[in-house]
């Protein structure tokens, strides 16, 4: 897996480059889909619920690179959480006011899904850092002067 490094004051880490994440690649590709399909709809619905599609789709990408390079995960996950809740609501609106097909509604919902299970796997293994961490807080040994 390609990393790289960053330092924040003393402590060196490393984190995954944001590009090799299973659910980026996955949020990455149904944006694409998601541009695709916003040009094919009709006037009417193309600059109203598909233009918040896509802007919501945009913000969930961002929101995985933001978390991927935050030490506070959790509130950027909890974030793209809320904008896939808001696609599946934009999405139905679309199949509802019959501006795709109930196929594309299925293609994309079944991309909806498999993005859904990454990110829940990915909040409860940051929360399983938590509570490690708060467990076994981390003691710095200081140097008494003399």
């Amino acid at each position: 897996m390609n990393l790289c490094r960053a330092e924040r004051g003393r402590e060196k880490f490393f984190m995954a480059r944001y590009s090799h994440l299973p659910v980026y690649k996955s949020c990455y590709v149904l944006t694409r889909e998601i541009f695709r399909l916003q040009e094919k709809l009709p006037k009417n619905l193309k600059f109203t619920i598909g233009t918040r599609l896509f802007d919501s789709s945009v913000k969930w990408v961002q929101g995985i690179i933001v978390a991927n390079g935050s030490e506070e995960k959790l509130t950027s996950l909890r974030m793209v959480g809320l904008e896939i809740e808001t696609m599946w609501t934009f999405l139905r609106m679309l199949y509802d006011f019959k501006g795709i097909s109930r196929g594309e509604f299925q293609i994309i919902s079944e991309r909806l899904g498999e993005v859904a299970p990454q990110l829940s796997a990915w909040i409860k293994w940051e929360k399983e850092q938590l509570k490690g961490a708060a467990k076994n807080p981390v003691t710095i040994n200081k140097k008494k002067d003399s």
